[in-house]
């Protein structure tokens, strides 16, 4: 009498055991695109709080780094240089652009250095 209650009572441990590991098939669902863009998600989040939550006009609409220098009150050339710097780290994440972001933070790097070399000319 008693092995059959063992027997029984070590079987629904086991099974309640092996059903607690298995993943939560609906957390899994919810999940969104994963990225490992920073900027893009940090701009996501500004958009959010600040333009959803707060309703600030300035920040709504904006989804991703491209949208938030293009909102930006910065000059023209200061925009471009974000989208420069931006395009490099965007490179830089995909595996496939690997070679074409170490070209362009190469420029970056040579023209910062080109640039800096000016201003000390210039201030001696």
């Amino acid at each position: 009498m008693k092995k059959p209650i063992y027997l029984l009572l070590l079987f629904c441990s086991i099974s309640y055991i092996s059903h607690a590991q298995l993943p939560d098939v609906n957390a899994t669902e919810n999940k969104t695109e994963d990225t490992k863009n920073f900027l893009d998600l940090q701009a996501n989040i500004y958009g959010d709080i600040f333009g959803n939550k707060m309703n600030i006009e300035e920040f709504k609409g904006i989804d991703d780094f491209m949208s938030l220098v293009d909102k930006m009150d910065a000059t023209p050339k200061m925009k471009a240089k974000l989208i420069e710097q931006y395009e490099a780290y965007n490179n830089s994440l995909d595996p496939k652009k690997k070679e074409l972001a170490k070209a362009q933070f190469n420029e970056l790097l040579l023209k910062a250095i080109k640039e800096g070399q000016e201003k000390e000319k210039q201030n001696p």
